[in-house]
């Protein structure tokens, strides 16, 4: 045992001899190298690329959204009975509302309330998947006792039971019971909570009805602290809130995420890069903000390129540098957003669109846009409306509009030249007729394929689909 001892002690003494060792070495190489280190470090935090043209990924400047974070943070403060509480955010592609969800959680948080935090999905698993977030929000799981024994008067007889199994129960039930869980929680801790929903538009409808059912008893009659907000593209006003079963999220407020104005696109690219170190002069600022049109997403994809172009942002960011970003950032636009915008619309809202991208003109007159697509200008109003609520046209003045955009005119172009070329025809924009056909034929070649298959293949929306399936359908077993 001495002898042990004596070998454990010699090795322990070797042990601190050798970390001394290293840690003068440590201190001689940080003395001879600090300066270089230093000076690497501070190049790397300055050329940190500030921005991030990620979906959903915070901004470091939230530009032009203070208005909607204030009607939250009142709607927060004053509790189940503000106007605001129940809210849907609407904006098209791009125009950052995942990003203001964050921030709306964020500042949730900060207040000390729980937070559920769900995506829409269309497939019906998504009721199974929203029970599952609004419990585990809850904090407590709940327990049912699997079996039982009861003592009848004493005599010492029993009777066993068993609790029914969750999947027992309905989809309404399992949602109202973990909803009125989560706000019983939400008293006791005297903050409230905070759910939010994010592709509102691609909900099931189902799991939405049941959601909104049990959220209206819970938040709007018991009058408990469940705040909601969610948000989706303008088309979920003709889709998911079209519904009947809709009537509660129908009723509650709205805030539509318009384009951001020239000066605060301005200041979403001039605050990171100077916070990154860098600079960027008047010239190339104004190019830059006017490039993105007010769109959140493609400030960031202007910042980012511009960023990435300039040889040392430190010294200064080159109207050079901004026409080259715009460039890269205008081709990642199209393949991001406008094309899933465009694919998201009904064969008529195209039809507009392509007869729109035939005039190089910043404005256009309804009634050429009219003439152009073979349609009545108050045919079209209806049309012209829906793709001004998707955020894809404006209307500047009466009988006029006009891309919110500008680049999409240019992308338009050269897909109707590419669809052209494709079939040997003009280039000239589809008809109704030609959709349907396609539509048809889909159909009839491969009676399995699903409505959203068939529209991602011919270019059009999966309920248009539908209800061309179901003509046809009706039309061939007619004698």
């Amino acid at each position: 045992m001495t002898s042990f001892a004596s070998f454990a002690k010699w090795q322990y003494c070797l042990f601190c001899i050798f970390c001394r060792m290293v840690s003068i070495g440590d201190r001689l190489s940080a003395e001879t190298g600090r300066d270089e280190i230093r000076e690497a470090a501070v190049a790397i935090v300055r050329h940190a690329n500030p921005f991030h043209p990620t979906f959903g990924r915070p901004p470091h400047t939230l530009a032009g959204r203070d208005e909607a974070m204030r009607r939250c943070r009142a709607a927060m403060s004053a509790g189940p009975d503000h106007p605001d509480y129940s809210m849907l955010l609407k904006g098209p592609r791009g125009s950052g509302k995942t990003v203001l969800l964050a921030a709306v959680r964020d500042m949730a948080e900060q207040n000390g309330l729980a937070t559920v935090r769900v995506t829409a999905k269309p497939e019906p698993t998504f009721a199974d998947a929203l029970i599952e977030q609004v419990t585990s929000a809850s904090d407590a799981e709940r327990r049912r006792v699997s079996s039982a024994q009861i003592s009848v008067l004493g005599s010492g007889a029993g009777v066993s039971f068993r609790a029914p199994e969750s999947r027992e129960l309905s989809v309404h039930t399992r949602m109202l019971d973990a909803m009125e869980h989560l706000a019983d929680r939400a008293q006791r801790n005297g903050k409230g909570a905070l759910i939010t929903i994010d592709e509102f538009h691609n909900a099931n409808i189902a799991a939405l009805r049941d959601f909104a059912h049990a959220l209206q008893d819970v938040a709007k009659i018991d009058g408990k602290p469940v705040m909601f907000v969610g948000a989706g593209l303008p088309s979920m006003e003709e889709t998911a809130l079209a519904d009947q079963g809709m009537t509660f999220f129908q009723r509650i407020a709205r805030t539509q995420l318009d384009p951001l104005s020239p000066e605060e696109s301005a200041e979403a690219l001039r605050a990171p890069i100077e916070a990154a170190g860098g600079t960027i002069g008047d010239e190339a600022l104004t190019t830059a903000a006017a490039a993105t049109s007010g769109y959140p997403f493609m400030v960031q994809l202007v910042g980012y390129h511009s960023w990435e172009r300039c040889a040392d942002p430190g010294g200064a960011i080159t109207p050079d540098d901004v026409r080259a970003a715009i460039g890269a950032a205008t081709g990642d636009m199209e393949v991001q957003v406008f094309a899933p915008m465009v694919r998201d619309l009904s064969d008529t809202d195209r039809l507009v669109l392509d007869a729109m991208s035939a005039f190089d003109l910043p404005e256009i007159k309804l009634s050429d846009v009219a003439r152009a697509a073979g349609k009545t200008s108050n045919y079209l109003s209806v049309y012209i409306e829906r793709l001004r609520e998707a955020g894809v046209i404006d209307r500047p003045a009466r009988g006029r509009v006009r891309f919110v955009h500008a680049t999409m005119r240019d992308w338009l172009q050269r897909q109707r030249v590419e669809r052209g070329a494709a079939v040997g025809g003009s280039g000239r924009p589809e008809t109704t007729t030609t959709v349907k056909e396609r539509i048809i034929a889909t159909c009839r070649s491969n009676p399995e394929a699903t409505h959203a298959a068939i529209a991602a293949r011919v270019g059009t929306s999966p309920d248009y689909v539908g209800r061309v399936r179901r003509a046809d359908s009706t039309s061939s077993r007619e004698p």
